[in-house]
């Protein structure tokens, strides 16, 4: 019900059902096979997803949460509207904190400004794509989603350490009706490249394995595209210098590099490209090898310990989480024991977690305070305050 209320009041507090099907399967990530499947009811076709939705909205109404104040409409209620536990502007209330952290309740607009100037080492965050999400955090366009963003990126100029970065996990947005990609990631790094003097360090990229085919109408059916399974990590930083040391992050070395080169010498040789190496180039054991810019990790654990935990205690599963191993390669590559690791939109708490674990100090900032209660449960010391 909660992505159905949201959606409800990100539409002005009503809407048409055929409104909010697709923005609902948008902010959720419903693959494309799963928004299109068809069921039949008795003699009647009808589509599943559709179906579940409307199965949703009678469950709300039967709470009070939603009602029909005229045909084809549906509102939400006072009752409704408060069940949300949406954040207002200009409020900022801690929820929980741990030996290590800060959750905070609060917009990522009004999160920022509680925090000192240059004092977060690592800012790193997977914010609401455009189109599906946007302000506060409804449906926008393109334009208007970067607008936003470059507002939040100048405001976190301010916080972020002279040797602090900023990593922004994105995903590739179609164009309506059309096989073409939204150029809005090319026109953010240009906006805080150009007009917010950041540097970009570098690009780093996600490879999700386990991701479902989409988008379905390109990839599936028409099969003019791939598998959309790459999502790009950017890296800014205030300085051209930020802090980074890529010996955090070493891989293991392959057993066959082991038994070829390390402590053995090889033969000198000059490539065509004109890079040269000696005889010993190899032979010294640097603790594994410098990793690539691809991270790969599946975002497919559906019965984890939040998950379990969350269902247990009858609360909303955050709709778009990423793996672990996302920031923590993050917080290893570009931050020491003691740094501060900052994430405007907190979620599911996974950056939380992963800078906890590596004895980072963290802050996490969330407007839904039904996902900051399940969050709370990714840590075992996580003090509930008193307004929570």
């Amino acid at each position: 019900m909660l992505p159905l209320l949201e959606t409800i009041e990100q539409m002005g507090g009503e809407a048409r059902p055929k409104e909010l099907y697709d923005l609902i399967a948008n902010r959720l990530r419903v693959p494309e096979a799963v928004r299109e499947e068809k069921i039949k009811i008795g003699k009647q076709t009808v589509n599943a997803f559709e179906r579940h939705v409307r199965w949703a909205r009678q469950t709300a109404i039967a709470k009070g949460l939603i009602e029909t104040p005229r045909r084809g409409v549906w509102s939400l209620t006072n009752r409704g509207k408060h069940a949300l536990g949406n954040a207002q502007p200009g409020l900022v209330i801690t929820i929980f904190e741990t030996d290590a952290g800060t959750a905070l309740w609060a917009m990522a607009e009004d999160a920022a400004g509680t925090i000192a100037d240059d004092s977060v080492d690592l800012l790193f965050t997977s914010p609401p794509y455009p189109v599906a999400r946007g302000k506060a955090y409804g449906t926008w366009k393109s334009s208007e989603w970067l607008d936003w963003m470059s507002e939040l990126a100048g405001g976190w100029k301010r916080i972020l350490s002279p040797t602090g970065s900023l990593m922004v996990n994105l995903g590739t947005v179609w164009q309506p009706g059309q096989p073409t990609v939204d150029p809005y990631i090319e026109r953010f790094v240009i906006k805080l490249v150009d007009d917010l003097g950041y540097h970009l360090a570098d690009r780093l990229y996600w490879h999700n394995p386990s991701k479902m085919p989409s988008p379905m109408p390109w990839v599936v059916l028409k099969r003019v595209r791939v598998k959309q399974s790459i999502e790009p990590v950017l890296w800014f930083s205030k300085t051209p210098n930020p802090k980074a040391d890529n010996r955090r992050v070493l891989t293991p070395y392959k057993d066959a590099t082991v038994k070829r080169y390390l402590g053995k010498p090889i033969t000198a040789a000059v490539r065509p490209s004109g890079y040269g190496f000696g005889a010993q180039s190899f032979a010294k054991d640097n603790g594994g090898s410098i990793p690539p810019s691809l991270i790969v990790a599946s975002n497919s654990a559906s019965n984890d310990s939040y998950r379990r935990t969350c269902r247990e205690a009858g609360l909303p599963l955050h709709p778009a989480t990423f793996p672990s191993a996302l920031p923590e390669f993050a917080i290893k590559l570009t931050t020491e024991p003691g740094d501060l690791v900052y994430d405007p939109f907190l979620g599911s708490a996974t950056t939380a977690s992963a800078a906890e674990k590596l004895g980072r100090r963290w802050i996490g900032s969330e407007r839904s305070l039904a996902y900051l209660a399940g969050a709370s449960f990714r840590f075992s010391d996580a003090r509930l305050t008193d307004v929570a």
